[in-house]
């Protein structure tokens, strides 16, 4: 390496500059890096308080959420019991229907009727047949109405309820 003078050197090596106060210099560097780390010991300390309260948080909202989904759950399950219930409550009621009108035999009824109650078939003279569609059956049931009618009035009348 050639040497022009004594700011300018030949070569592609960059040229070293001396510090006529190094030490100082030196000293410098480290009271920043002291500085540097206490701030960042500062900051780290803020960033896991951040770490830990972010945890907490996540664990709570953890247990919240599996809180609901066990209460969601036992709902569930109660829903079915009672579904299961219901259906089994509707499968005796059928059950005891069809058992009803199986038993109930019509032979046994009339002989009960008769012979408890003392009741008989009617004659032919006691049977009497209306034609609903015509309007003489009409004219009978509004005739009916109206002899009600008639002696409601009479009880208004005379006072009585």
């Amino acid at each position: 390496m050639k040497s022009y003078g004594l700011d300018y050197v030949a070569g592609t090596a960059a040229r070293k500059l001396e510090y006529e106060y190094e030490e100082e210099v030196v000293e410098a560097k480290r009271t920043r890096k002291v500085e540097k780390t206490n701030a960042h010991v500062q900051m780290s300390t803020l960033t896991k308080a951040k770490y830990i309260v972010s945890v907490v948080v996540g664990f709570s909202m953890f247990l919240v959420i599996t809180y609901r989904y066990s209460m969601i759950s036992e709902s569930n399950l109660k829903a079915i019991k009672l579904k299961s219930e219901l259906e089994t409550v509707t499968s005796d009621l059928s059950l005891a229907i069809m058992n009803v009108e199986q038993g109930a035999n019509l032979n046994e009824i009339e002989a009960y009727a008769k012979q408890k109650l003392g009741m008989q078939k009617p004659d032919k003279n006691q049977i009497v047949y209306v034609d609903s569609s015509t309007e003489q059956a009409k004219n009978i049931v509004e005739n009916e109405n109206n002899t009600s009618s008639i002696l409601d009035k009479i009880k208004e009348f005379l006072g009585i309820k």
